[in-house]
């Protein structure tokens, strides 16, 4: 999954991600429980709290508020005191399924 999350972060900043499901809302309540001073991911919930649908989105942005593709970022590793990429997004995915 990481290897996938790798190959899309390599696409342009204005490819339109369209998934599948509407989980932004959710997703953002998570990465807020994880990042609760991350002004980015509290912008973007004040700027679609009001919003039933928040697709599509671009990469771009995901990039800024999607914990899974952040985890490459040093400073969100030693922050939740990970040491590496696969060890951060491990923990993401396992936090995230008991959220």
């Amino acid at each position: 999954m990481l290897d996938s999350l790798e190959r899309l972060k390599r696409l342009p900043d204005d490819t339109l991600i369209c998934a599948g499901h509407e989980y932004t809302l959710s997703n953002l309540a998570f990465a807020s429980h994880i990042l609760p001073n991350d002004k980015s991911i509290k912008s973007y919930i004040d700027l679609i709290s009001k919003k039933s649908k928040t697709l599509p989105s671009f990469l771009s942005k995901e990039k800024q508020i999607n914990l899974f593709l952040r985890c490459h970022e040093h400073q969100l590793q030693n922050k939740l005191n990970f040491n590496n990429e696969l060890d951060l997004f491990t923990f993401f995915r396992s936090q995230k399924d008991i959220f």
